[in-house]
């Protein structure tokens, strides 16, 4: 992986969010080259509406990624714990995807 200067990527991208949980995501390819970054979506904008930012990534680019960074800051900007929840991971490790947390 490439992961010159992706922190501050991961966390501008972060507070681009609406949540109160600001979660974002980088996806690299087989090569470690940046395919894309996602973050999370509020849950109100409709039923069903919220979207975690690694599905979110898992969406836009699909197969051409092979490793998710994911990180979580709080309004601030500072780094926050974050564990995948079971769905992300389930569904990383059906497409034999790894996902790393930063903290």
């Amino acid at each position: 992986m490439k992961t010159k200067n992706i922190l501050p990527k991961l966390i501008q991208k972060a507070r681009q969010s609406l949540c109160r949980y600001k979660v974002a995501a980088i996806g690299f390819d087989k090569r470690g080259n940046i395919v894309g970054s996602a973050m999370n979506r509020p849950r109100l904008d409709k039923y069903h509406g919220g979207l975690h930012a690694e599905m979110a990534l898992l969406l836009k680019y699909g197969v051409q990624i092979k490793s998710i960074v994911i990180c979580r800051v709080n309004r601030s900007g500072k780094l926050c714990p974050i564990v995948p929840c079971a769905t992300c991971s389930q569904v990383a490790k059906a497409l034999h995807i790894t996902i790393t947390t930063i903290y």
